[in-house]
Formats: C-alpha cells, structure tokens, sequence
C-alpha cells in the first residue's frame, strides 16, 4: 500500500487511517471521530459491521472479510455536496478498472454496475456543524469476494472478474490512490464537469425505468439525463420529471406502495 498510501497521505497529511474487525457502522464511527476534532480524510473501514446502511434506509450487509467496508470523514461547503457521490462513483470505477477485467458502468445516483449487477453502493451522508463547513462519512462498500447474494438481490463481486482475487488491503489502496484526486474536484469544479464523465460511464441513459420514490410512489418512463444539479430526469407520457431521490430500476413496473 505504500505508493497510494504515500499520496493519501500527502492529500490527508494528518488523518487516521483505521482498520478494524467488527464495527456497528463505520459511518457512525467516522462522524463520531469528525466531532471529536479529527482531521479532514479519516478513513474507517472494518471486516464485518453490524448495522451498515445504504441508502434511503436500506441494509449494507456482507458476511466478514468479504467486502471493503469503508467510510471517509471529510468537512466541505454545502455547494460541494451533490457532486460527492457522482465523483465518488468516478473514484470506484477507476479502482475496479484497475483490479479487475470488469467494464464497471455507473447507475444514478450512487450505484456501480457489473454485467447489470450491483458490485459497489456509495452512500454520502452530511451533517450541519454550525460552521459553513458540514461533516460528511463518504461510505463505500465494495464485494470482493462475496458468493451468495439475497434473492432479492443482483449482485457481483470482485472475484467474478479477477483470479485470484484482490486482499481486501490492495483493493483500500487503489481505492485511496484514485479518491482523493476526484474529491478536490468536488471542491474546485462546478458538477457540470464532473455530470460529462459520469455520463460517459452512465448505465441505462435511453432505457426504460422505474424509479420509487421514499413512500413508494412510482415514476416510469424513459432515463433521458441527469440535470445540473445531478437531478434524475425521466421522460414519462405526463412530461418529464425532476426526482433527486429515488431507487431506480431498468424496466417498467409498478412497485407496490407500503403500508
């Protein structure tokens, strides 16, 4: 790891770099490590947690040793924050390219897809400090090694892609190595430029989708782009329609709306 840990290092010279067994959220721990007064770049990862989340209350949950389970406390303007997760897709990509003979494609908001497969989720969380600064856990789960998946779930894995496959400890390093780079974008670049390379790596843009909403109310229709501020935009036959959350499905369908 030294060479990527080298440029961490010169990017986050006075942050901590912890690996640990078995975590309730690696999350939690790098916002409680952020509140305490730690450095800007902290980086949390574990074997196994026991509460992991993903987004919009969903569950990250892998069995232990089998995922990079990481999460990056970082203190940024508010104007930077949507472009987090679109640059932090970026990041993902270039390290699965560079482990592996997968062709990773990103899907919004903050999914990275193998063969229409879920290999890695980003989930960016913020937290207001009373400055114009906020605290934020970039969290990023990657499968390494995983062989078997909810039925609920299309999933994929490192090892599909690479024989042998990467440790979990190269897979930190090239994941150090490319994300820092693409966070002073994030700080420095207007989400426009960062949107062109995500379209260019963007799953399912002219398909046919399906994306729920938190209470389960559904919009179909046909993934035309994103917008300049990362929205979602779908064409449907009322017109075209702006979500900036939602899950998103390829296809037509109509989930059924919780009790």
């Amino acid at each position: 790891m030294q060479q990527s840990e080298a440029a961490y290092r010169e990017r986050f010279p006075s942050a901590r770099l912890l690996l640990l067994d078995d975590v309730p959220s690696t999350q939690d721990l790098v916002f409680r490590h952020l509140a305490e007064g730690s450095p800007d770049g902290v980086v949390v990862t574990a074997l196994h947690q026991h509460a992991g989340r993903g987004r919009m209350g969903h569950r990250w949950s892998a069995p232990s040793g089998s995922a990079l389970l990481f999460s990056m406390g970082l203190r940024v303007p508010a104007s930077a924050l949507p472009a987090l997760p679109f640059a932090t897709g970026l990041a993902v990509r270039e390290t699965i390219l560079s482990l592996s003979s997968a062709r990773p494609l990103l899907k919004w908001p903050n999914d990275v897809i193998c063969d229409g497969r879920k290999i890695s989720g980003i989930l960016c969380e913020s937290r207001s400090t009373g400055s114009a600064l906020l605290d934020v856990a970039l969290g990023i789960g990657i499968n390494v090694s995983v062989q078997t998946f909810p039925a609920s779930a299309r999933g994929a894995s490192l090892d599909m892609y690479a024989s042998p496959h990467p440790p979990l400890g190269i897979v930190l390093s090239r994941l150090i190595e490319h994300l820092p780079s693409w966070i002073d974008t994030c700080l420095t670049q207007p989400l426009s430029l960062i949107l062109d390379d995500w379209r260019n790596a963007a799953y399912g843009i002219g398909a046919e989708v399906t994306a729920t909403r938190h209470d389960g109310t559904a919009v179909s229709g046909t993934f035309r782009d994103v917008d300049t501020d990362g929205a979602l935009l779908i064409d449907t036959v009322r017109g075209t329609e702006r979500l900036l959350a939602a899950d998103v499905h390829l296809g037509l369908q109509t989930p059924s709306v919780p009790s």
